[in-house]
């Protein structure tokens, strides 16, 4: 009687690998085989572990540690009871893992359990999610695609009627820049990259994505360098030994480029500020407001600006400590939108306004192809 396959991988990189595909695995579908992991093994002393809820797929890869090679280690099992008993158990600096028709053994230090197959790998569905020829490949550091995820995914929409604004538009214009781009109607975050890559096809990365890959970067584990692969069908992360796949959103995006406005000194007023300064402004007067998003106002009373707002609760004004132009009008905003994109800007704002109907431009006074932009309301 042969032996059952068996593998060996360190406890740290099976406990990573499950996390990476409890994230993207389909746990409240009623389909069971998208809840679960597929583990197997391969002639070069490897397991990978997969899980795809259709709209994504998760490949993560580990080496194993021993002698056993599991050529033919295969095993379909919950992804959400192994990553439970993962989160309460902190035993063993090693797992070892037999495979049979019925069963997946585990053993980790003092602990054994055993999991049920919950089909059989036959079963795992096929997706188009798979090896792309046409994929186009480059790579971005680790921190500035965090900080472009971070910027870029506040002003996704959440509106389902409009599922083309539901991510991050990726692409290129003249020159070959790369560009991320979002927007929900009301604000519109634009990062424009110093990278040049030719060839690469605009596509819209879905938020619940964009949301994974972000929390992937923030993982001291990450590598400082990640590669993106993209075809005009999917986009790819590749960190480490880790790669998730997703597809892209199926529609147009709109073009950004004709709501952002021409900036000149004769058509726009240019007002600089201190971000937390201006934060704390804006939190001082909206105490009198009685929901989030309460309107407010900016304008300028003899040699000094002010924020205002006006609510049933009553009216707060607060001194704003800006330098710039005469400001002749006043002009609303939500303050929530404000806020969220100042904490974003960093350390010194700078805000562009023509009027109190066109849209306000702002970026920070120190960083390079960041853009902002806001549309007014009413105060």
């Amino acid at each position: 009687m042969s032996a059952l396959p068996q593998a060996t991988i360190a406890a740290t990189d099976f406990s990573a690998a499950i996390k990476n595909c409890y994230n993207v695995a389909a746990r409240r579908s009623t389909i069971s085989v998208l809840t679960g992991v597929v583990i197997s093994g391969n002639d070069n002393g490897e397991l990978s572990f997969t899980t795809t809820d259709l709209d994504q797929l998760n490949t993560s890869t580990v080496r194993t540690t021993g002698d056993t090679i599991p050529v033919d280690f295969t095993a379909l099992v919950s992804v959400e009871k192994i990553k439970k008993v993962l989160d309460k158990s902190k035993t063993g600096t090693q797992v070892e893992l037999t495979s049979n028709n019925d069963n997946l053994e585990l053993k980790c230090g003092s602990l054994s359990l055993t999991f049920p197959m919950i089909a059989d790998i036959s079963e795992f569905p096929d997706t188009y999610l798979t090896e792309d020829a046409q994929v186009k490949a480059f790579e971005l550091s680790r921190s500035e695609l965090k900080d472009i995820f971070t910027k870029t995914l506040m002003s996704v929409s959440t509106e389902a009627t409009r599922y083309y604004l539901g991510g991050v538009y990726m692409h290129t214009v003249e020159g070959n820049t790369l560009i991320f781009t979002s927007t929900d109607g009301h604000r519109m975050t634009k990062y424009e990259t110093r990278h040049q890559i030719e060839g690469l096809p605009d596509v819209i990365i879905p938020a619940l994505a964009v949301k994974e890959m972000l929390r992937r970067l923030k993982d001291k584990s990450c590598p400082e360098t990640v590669t993106i692969e993209v075809s005009d069908r999917q986009v790819n992360l590749v960190s480490g030994h880790d790669k998730l796949r997703t597809k892209v959103v199926d529609g147009t995006f709109p073009d950004y480029q004709r709501i952002i406005p021409e900036l000149s000194r004769d058509s726009h007023v240019t007002l600089k500020m201190d971000a937390k300064k201006a934060i704390e402004a804006i939190g001082s007067v909206t105490c009198v407001a009685d929901k989030k998003g309460h309107a407010i106002k900016i304008y300028q009373e003899d040699d000094s600006y002010w924020i205002s707002c006006s609510a049933q609760g009553g009216t707060a004004k607060h001194k704003l400590e800006a330098t710039g132009e005469q400001l002749d009008f006043a002009i609303g905003f939500n303050n929530s939108y404000v806020t969220d994109i100042l904490k974003d800007v960093g350390s010194e704002a700078q805000i562009h306004l023509s009027n109190s109907d066109n849209p306000a431009v702002i970026q920070p006074v120190d960083t390079y192809g960041l853009t902002y932009v806001l549309m007014p309301m009413r105060p």
